[in-house]
């Protein structure tokens, strides 16, 4: 098939996360454990859209930024669509997604973590509790610091480190 159009990422789309490739951000456990968050991905790959006859497609750009760490073993992944696509995009942490949608509000206006005030903060919730694993269930984050904490299903958290 042909490609039929291309659609790329709007300068807002690419600031919606605030991470540079190599860089790290530091993150402490509820319980006092201090680690860092590596950036050791950040690119835009071009991807295209299914047809189940190979036949013409779109082409669409996607962000995708990845943060690790060994200790504790995270390997957090985000992937921004354009608004056109019409898809969801996407935060996954360890195998767990979630998704939110292009053009969603903030939560909160501003929220204190570990004694700063933040703006603009997004929230993203884990609707599938159902398991008995430790998993996350909601992130805190925006777009001028990335994400600001992690809240776990046993009370436990992570959070920025400002």
């Amino acid at each position: 098939g042909n490609e039929i159009s291309r659609i790329l990422l709007t300068a807002h789309d690419k600031s919606l996360l605030p991470y540079t490739l190599g860089d790290s951000v530091i993150f402490q456990h509820s319980g006092g454990f201090v680690f860092p968050l590596t950036v050791t991905r950040k690119d835009i790959s071009l991807e295209k859209t299914e047809s189940d006859d190979g036949g013409d497609y779109t082409s669409f750009e996607v962000l995708t930024v990845l943060l690790q760490s060994p200790t504790p073993d995270f390997s957090l992944r985000f992937r921004i669509h354009p608004l056109e696509m019409n898809y969801l995009n996407s935060f996954s942490l360890n195998r767990q997604d979630f998704y939110f949608p292009y053009a969603f509000s903030p939560y909160w206006d501003t929220l204190p973590i570990n004694g700063q005030i933040y703006h603009d903060v997004y929230l993203l919730t884990n609707d599938d509790m159902s398991s008995q694993e430790v998993l996350a269930d909601s992130i805190f984050f925006n777009s001028n610091h990335g994400i600001l904490q992690i809240s776990m299903n046993n009370d436990e958290t992570y959070r920025l480190l400002p």
